[in-house]
């Protein structure tokens, strides 16, 4: 995350905004280390794979404005294993088996 948050830092433009994907589990730390910079998450999207399932990745805007953090979620799948209508816009572009 050092070599990251170092290049986010040297070439973010003042009203910029980086898109990460990580682990689920690492957010928390991440934003720890995000503030030292300082960056804020702007938004987030938590992504699961079912609505049963817990969350294993998220989607993360960051920039230096700290302004409330906009937070959604999406699941990929719904519970009978078709894919959910969220993702399905969210990726038909690059899928051609929608």
């Amino acid at each position: 995350f050092e070599a990251l948050l170092k290049a986010i830092k040297n070439n973010l433009a003042e009203n910029g905004t980086a898109a990460l994907l990580l682990p689920y589990d690492k957010i928390k730390f991440f934003e720890k280390k995000l503030s030292s910079i300082p960056f804020f998450i702007e938004q987030r999207l938590n992504v699961k794979h079912a609505p049963t399932h817990p969350h294993f990745r998220s989607m993360i805007i960051v920039s230096a404005k700290e302004e409330p953090v906009k937070e959604n979620e999406l699941s990929i799948k719904n519970n009978d294993g078709s894919y959910s209508n969220e993702f399905v816009q969210l990726l038909a572009t690059y899928y051609l088996h929608f």
